[in-house]
């Protein structure tokens, strides 16, 4: 079936880029079109460790924590840290 590449484009919204990647691969003997393969690369310079955030939950786990007086009933499970037993001083900032 020929079909007018242009008004195809303009239906599908598709870029012309795309379809031209798609016919190359066609032309190459593919029988589909290769799925992306953008983010399956091992190098990750930035990754974080697997312990990282298990320690990083354990900490603030470790500081007392109690329920908003406001919000108790709607919020049972929602905690805010106690100001007055961080150990953080405006003299720090």
């Amino acid at each position: 079936m020929i079909v007018c590449k242009t008004a195809f484009l303009c239906i599908h919204d598709i870029a012309k880029g795309k379809i031209n990647h798609i016919v190359d691969q066609h032309k190459s003997g593919l029988t589909s079109a290769r799925p992306s393969k953008r983010g399956k690369h091992d190098t990750r310079p930035n990754r974080v460790s697997k312990e990282t955030p298990e320690f990083v939950r354990d900490h603030i786990c470790s500081y007392l924590a109690e329920a908003s007086h406001y919000s108790r009933q709607y919020n049972p499970n929602r905690l805010y840290l106690l100001a007055k037993k961080l150990p953080v001083s405006l003299a720090m900032y």
